[in-house]
């Protein structure tokens, strides 16, 4: 057994021993938290330098990009302009051969237009000679009898034909019904009413009145004056001068060979 001397200093070695354990820990604790803060500093940087070179590269991308779309978008562009520039001459084109095809026998007999039989008993007459008349577009006055009307019931209705038609805006405000039909739709452009009167005579009155001054559907008149001189230009080169209808047939004529 050992003695209380032996004891007692045993018993200081172990106590400074542990001392020394306590400072040998905490020693490497401090150079293993220097060690961390230097290599996490270290990767911070890194990681710095990491981002700001994935932002720069994300920035080269965006304008990479932006430029690959512009290109795109010009090229876009002149796409849609040749598109646009070669579709306007083949209706231009196409517009011309309609019209070189067109019929202009513009006559408005009384059996274009007739009562239906719904209306057939009820007041139908058409007014001698033409409001406007010109070698492709006339316009006749017919009086007629309104049934929806209790009073002034007598409509005078302006009928329209002209091969030109279909090139006239002002023409689609045509009225289509009225309680007439249009026996011969084809020809006849357009059919509207103008005014309303009490009776016949004055509806007749006014109709003779109104075809000696040529002072109503003016707008309609001078839209076709504007088409016909189109319609006469493409006649005098391409029909007269250089005979486009000439040069297509022939061309069908060889494909069909």
């Amino acid at each position: 057994m050992k003695t209380a001397k032996e004891l007692l200093r045993k018993y200081e070695r172990n106590k400074k021993a542990l001392g020394t354990v306590e400072d040998d820990y905490e020693k490497y604790m401090a150079i293993i938290r220097r060690y961390k803060i230097k290599k996490r500093s270290k990767t911070m940087i890194i990681k710095n330098k990491l981002e700001k070179r994935m932002n720069a590269l994300e920035t080269k991308l965006e304008a990479i990009d932006k430029k690959i779309e512009n290109k795109i978008s010009r090229r876009r562009e002149k796409k849609d302009f040749i598109l646009t520039k070669l579709n306007r001459q083949i209706t231009n084109f196409e517009k011309i051969v309609e019209m070189l095809k067109l019929e202009v026998d513009v006559n408005i007999k009384d059996d274009d237009v007739s009562k239906s039989e719904y209306h057939k008993d009820e007041y139908f007459k058409w007014i001698d000679g033409y409001l406007f008349d010109d070698k492709f577009f006339k316009i006749r006055l017919i009086i007629c009898e309104n049934y929806k009307r209790l009073f002034v019931k007598y409509a005078i209705i302006a009928v329209g034909k002209t091969p030109l038609a279909r090139y006239m805006n002002s023409l689609n405000m045509q009225e289509k019904s009225y309680g007439l039909h249009l026996d011969n739709s084809n020809n006849v452009s357009f059919l509207f009413p103008l005014r309303y009167f009490s009776s016949i005579e004055r509806a007749e009155k006014w109709a003779k009145r109104k075809m000696k001054k040529n002072d109503i559907l003016l707008n309609i008149i001078c839209e076709y004056d504007i088409i016909k001189a189109k319609y006469m230009a493409i006649i005098r080169n391409y029909r007269k001068k250089d005979n486009l209808m000439e040069l297509i047939e022939a061309k069908e004529m060889a494909e069909k060979l």
